[in-house]
């Protein structure tokens, strides 16, 4: 059977310049001692791991590597934003990780992210040989998220992952995840560890939610996420906030009074306010410990700690949710009534498009019909008759009961997603 050898080279970086020793200084060490080190030793290559992958399954690889030195060297051509000269980059003699493709498998999505400041190539064998090396740069994995290396590959037999680093450049923790990508995977079953103490320019979350749309989320999985990450990854605002200072970035768009409605009853971060900051291709965003995401126009906004104690919101600000993210993370019992009201509004929506028609309303909005009745010769009333058709259906349908239902099904997911978020920020500030 032919197999195909996929080898990745995720490449980042650091080495620093071995300090040498005039000869006239520090004498030799007696014999029955060690030397004293001129420099770090680099890490030793971890044990090699390896996975059988089986179609169809759902399976999902997911596998962080810290670079390590090896004799392997190896240039790599530049991709689209690279600019200057292709450097050389270090690998290690065994790859870090081996997965074996049972049988040839499509749609396979290889996707990393990097924790921290380097710079990244991927180097491809195929079956015939040819062989092809990519750069790219960790803006990649931050402006993505979780930025590929492949998407819709069909593989079969053994895939290398080997992860070194370019000399005198940092080279962080890169974390690859391996998946068909009909597979769903819950966005925060991989939040990884970030290090006890980072510098403030590297406190980005993205870095380390693999998974993780941060544009994309709802506020509660936001806020499920913010207290999963490391404490080491907040940073604070530096005073409150305000229009001036950040912009809400929304999960919809909104227009008109709808907007304006939101704006105004909008609750902003206030001064010693924990965050967590993010890094996408429009520039810097906060999270906020109960879910919601501000667009800094000022990095200066933010500082590395408080003042003074950390102020955490006390309940959920800006709640707007509907039955569907509502559901998501209610009680049993309020999920089986949710599923129950969609059969039931489902029916009455069956109901409701019937009758209309059968009245001879349309449903296209762009025809109209009117209803004229005429007294003594002359038109006494007009009456959009789609208007009535629709009266008419919603009356026999139930549709205003469907409605009533409804609304009382969204105040107690409200009232149960308050009472989740309570808890989750009073667990937060007791840490």
């Amino acid at each position: 059977m032919n197999r195909l050898l996929l080898s990745t080279l995720l490449v980042l970086a650091t080495s620093a310049a071995a300090a040498q020793t005039p000869p006239d200084q520090a004498p030799p060490a007696p014999p029955d001692e060690a030397p004293a080190p001129t420099e770090a030793a680099p890490a030793p290559a971890a044990p090699v791991r390896s996975e059988v992958f089986r179609k169809g399954t759902g399976q999902v690889v997911v596998h962080s590597v810290e670079p390590a030195a090896g004799s392997v060297r190896a240039k790599c051509t530049q991709s689209g934003e690279w600019s200057g000269p292709a450097p050389t980059f270090v690998f290690p003699d065994e790859p870090a990780l081996v997965i074996d493709f049972e049988r040839p498998t499509g749609n396979v999505k290889i996707g990393y992210t990097i924790a921290g400041k380097g710079a990244v190539a991927h180097h491809v064998t195929f079956r015939s040989g040819k062989t092809g090396c990519w750069l790219l740069d960790d803006d990649s994995a931050r402006n993505f998220g979780a930025s590929r290396l492949g998407d819709g590959l069909t593989l079969e037999g053994p895939y290398e992952l080997r992860v070194g680093f370019i000399e005198g450049k940092p080279r962080p923790r890169v974390t690859v995840v391996v998946r068909e990508q009909s597979t769903r995977v819950d966005p925060l079953s991989v939040v990884l560890d970030a290090p006890a103490e980072l510098p403030f320019d590297q406190r980005l979350i993205d870095r380390y939610v693999p998974l993780f749309n941060l544009g994309y989320s709802q506020a509660e999985d936001l806020s499920l996420m913010f207290a999963k990450a490391s404490p080491s990854l907040r940073v604070f605002a530096k005073y409150d906030f305000d229009a001036d200072v950040v912009t809400p970035l929304f999960m919809k768009e909104l227009y008109g009074q709808a907007a304006k409605d939101y704006l105004a009853q909008l609750a902003y971060p206030r001064k010693d306010e924990p965050l967590l900051m993010g890094d996408d291709n429009k520039g810097r965003f906060v999270v906020t410990a109960d879910g919601l995401r501000f667009r800094l126009k000022s990095r200066s906004a933010l500082v590395a700690a408080p003042t003074g104690a950390p102020v955490f919101p006390t309940t959920m600000r800006n709640v707007d949710i509907d039955l569907g993210k509502g559901a998501r993370h209610a009680s049993a019992a309020l999920v089986a009534k949710v599923e129950k009201h969609r059969a039931r509004a489902d029916k009455a929506e069956t109901c409701w498009r019937k009758t209309v028609k059968d009245l001879g309303g349309f449903l296209d909005r762009g025809v109209k019909m009117y209803e004229v009745t005429y007294r003594n010769g002359r038109v006494a009333k007009v009456e959009d008759y789609g208007h009535k058709a629709a009266r008419k259906a919603s009356a026999k349908c139930g549709v205003k009961a469907v409605q009533k239902a409804e609304e009382a099904l969204l105040g107690a997911l409200i009232k149960e997603y308050v009472a989740r978020g309570q808890e989750r920020l009073r667990a937060l500030a007791q840490q």
